[in-house]
């Protein structure tokens, strides 16, 4: 029968979990593997700002052997993949085979790049990406936090003086709004290594725009942000939550005006972020971050609060045509 690759079927999900527990089992040894209800979750859950997402399935002899999970953000010209190969069917053409699929998909849609986040550093994936061309434009370490397993007077921060902290669920306040957008846009200035993908520019609009985007995924937003003197945001962390995950809850951006930074804010909104929602959420267990490896103070800021460092990771692009090639 010899490799073959197609839509990803949804009965097959209990072969698509085997892969992905052997993935971890093999590169991953210090993350939670998921289980089998999260790789449904995650299936039909887009993640926030990557747009539609599509699965393909590749077939070894007749068994499922290998996935790739497909996005198109509203990005020119560059598309994300991820390609999974169990451990076991690696060095057998699997992989290649499975990447000249994605790589007709994303020429049909007149896509010229793709880029691959979340490599596992010095693991077959990588090995594998730079054999093929691929070329490293960000590194990443992924940093956790485990309830359990950490010091809680970590998370008795002061809020620093002239500041105080606000907070909400879903929907920023009016009278927040404006400010909101132009601390978010307070990112920009944060490593991202080569990576071509634009971060958005945030405007009211913008904000609207991707609050709606957490409710049409089912996603719970949580923002603490501090509050300057005169009453507008100096800064923000946001966490995305999900009823159908209730263990893992996933830290997205954190950034603070420079006009405020040295004060310790972005500890302060973290710390009172963990406090929240761990009397709020009796089932979440942990929280997860990935932050770029030139970023050191905000790694120094997460293992202040009893992050752990789970895995160093990196981001990966190639020109569809050199593929090709």
């Amino acid at each position: 029968m010899g490799v073959t690759t197609e839509e990803f079927d949804p009965t097959d999900i209990q072969a698509y979990h085997e892969v992905m527990l052997a993935r971890y089992a093999d590169d991953r040894p210090k993350w939670t593997a998921p289980t089998l209800d999260e790789v449904r979750f995650r299936l039909r859950t887009p993640f926030q700002g990557l747009g539609p997402a599509r699965y393909l399935a590749t077939r070894l002899d007749g068994e499922l052997v290998a996935f790739a999970g497909l996005n198109f953000p509203a990005w020119p010209d560059t598309a994300m993949a991820e390609i999974v190969v169990h451990p076991r069917s690696r060095r057998r053409g699997v992989g290649t085979a499975l990447l000249r699929a994605v790589c007709a998909e994303f020429e049909a849609r007149g896509l010229t790049s793709i880029e691959c986040w979340q490599v596992t550093a010095d693991g077959d994936g990588a090995r594998w990406a730079e054999n093929r061309g691929f070329r490293t434009i960000n590194t990443m370490v992924l940093q956790g936090l485990a309830f359990a397993e950490a010091d809680n007077a970590l998370w008795d921060v002061p809020v620093p003086s002239g500041y105080r902290l606000a907070q909400w669920t879903g929907v920023t306040p009016d009278d927040l709004l404006a400010s909101y957008a132009l601390a978010r846009n307070a990112i920009h200035d944060a490593p991202t290594g080569e990576q071509n993908t634009p971060s958005p520019t945030w405007t009211p609009v913008k904000v609207r725009e991707a609050e709606q985007d957490y409710l049409s995924r089912g996603a719970e937003q949580r923002v603490v942000v501090a509050l300057a003197a005169d009453g507008s945001v100096a800064g923000m962390t946001e966490l995305e939550l999900h009823d159908e995950r209730p263990g893992r809850a996933f830290q997205q951006e954190t950034s603070v005006l420079p006009a405020h930074r040295g004060h310790d804010l972005g500890r302060a909104m973290k710390a009172h972020m963990i406090e929240w929602v761990r009397r709020d959420k009796p089932r979440l267990t942990r929280i997860d971050t990935g932050t770029s490896t030139e970023n050191a103070h905000m790694q120094r800021v997460n293992r202040s609060l009893g992050f752990e460092t789970i895995g160093d990771m990196i981001s990966v692009n190639a020109r569809i045509e050199e593929l090709r090639a």
